[in-house]
């Protein structure tokens, strides 16, 4: 995809791979780094405004956050930089994705505020297992042995080490589950709707991230102890409800970096890709994953016995087969191997689920 602006300069991330090779690998460079850094971290600023600030309104922080990102694309948008081309695409096609969107995001936050980081960062490697049985009983999609085989390998690691997962519970365990399923449903909806709107991934976060933060809007007072009863009343809020929640100065910071480094997602996400192949992109992905587990053990002290080791590296070993065998099939059906593939995720959460 190339765009060029109305004096003629070529703005698309693609453009890079004109300048000379020593350039290239710079950048290549450079966008990787911003995105491994920034998807990396906006799961773990998340964690701290959850834990460390006790900030317990998954909604909120995810309205905050998608307002960031529709502002971000509008940007994305403009006339001298020019990322990506708008296309208006009517409101009554795309609010349904809104909605789809808002329940994916919100339960990936929700499950991110009541487990661990390992524990939710190992939940979302089960979308593609996910994805793999909803498509056989939604569309009657089958699989090779191969990938049969990659996902068993990836259940089975999940389960070990979710089972010696001391600070899993019932509800915590229900809540990621709950993630599991919607993000997989969201990912095919998302993509079936991309292919009948012809749009591509920008084009529709541009799109339905407004509806999408309206529709928070009012989701927050009726899901969220937001406090506007006790303002409508007359009374200071409490300290346990949205407005009357005790903003610290740290904790705003929190709050701001993690939305800071959701846009950065979602900008070096659009440029690595730019630069690179589908296998440089998913291979980043996997470290990503890596780092977000290292990060809960040594910042937010997550256990991390040989069991659950083990279970990490067979659910990794999984992930990193079936991927392979996903590309190769694309690259076997005429997909080539240079292909560029586009996110729908939201900036806060696209660090830590890869469309398969």
């Amino acid at each position: 995809m190339k765009m060029k602006s109305d004096d003629g300069n070529n703005n698309s991330p693609e453009s890079a791979l004109l300048q000379p090779p020593n350039k290239v690998l710079m950048l290549t460079i450079l966008y990787g780094i911003m995105n491994l850094g920034s998807a990396t971290g906006v799961v773990l600023a998340n964690k701290a405004v959850f834990q460390t600030y006790e900030f317990h309104f998954p909604i909120t922080l995810t309205c905050i956050h998608t307002l960031a990102t529709a502002i971000t694309m509008r940007i994305f948008a403009m006339k001298g930089i020019a990322f990506f081309v708008p296309k208006r695409i009517p409101a009554s096609r795309t609010w349904t994705l809104a909605l789809a969107f808002v329940g994916y995001v919100v339960f990936g936050n929700w499950s991110l505020d009541v487990n661990s980081v390992g524990f939710y960062q190992l939940a979302k490697i089960l979308v593609a297992p996910t994805v793999v049985l909803m498509q056989y009983f939604l569309h009657g999609v089958t699989q090779s042995t191969r990938v049969k085989l990659a996902v068993a390998l990836l259940c089975v690691g999940v389960a070990a080490a979710s089972v010696s997962d001391v600070s899993v519970t019932t509800y915590g365990f229900s809540v990621a589950f709950g993630c599991v399923v919607i993000t997989a449903l969201y990912q095919i909806w998302a993509g079936s709707k991309q292919k009948e709107l012809h749009a591509s991934s920008m084009q529709l976060l541009h799109e339905y991230t407004p509806i999408a933060f309206v529709t928070m809007l009012v989701l927050i007072p009726l899901l969220e102890p937001s406090g506007m009863g006790d303002v409508m009343s007359g009374s200071i809020p409490s300290e346990k409800t949205v407005l009357g929640f005790p903003l610290t100065f740290g904790c705003m910071m929190a709050i701001f970096c993690s939305t800071v480094l959701g846009v950065l997602v979602s900008l070096s996400t659009f440029l690595f890709i730019g630069v690179t192949s589908t296998l440089t992109y998913n291979v980043a992905g996997h470290l990503k994953t890596v780092l977000i587990l290292a990060g809960g053990v040594v910042l937010y002290g997550d256990d991390l016995n040989s069991k659950k080791a083990l279970g990490l590296v067979m659910a990794m070993a999984g992930i990193v087969y079936y991927t392979h065998l996903k590309i190769a099939e694309k690259s076997g059906g005429g997909g080539g191997g240079g292909e560029k593939p586009e996110s729908l995720l939201p900036v806060s959460l696209k660090a830590t689920t890869e469309k398969k």
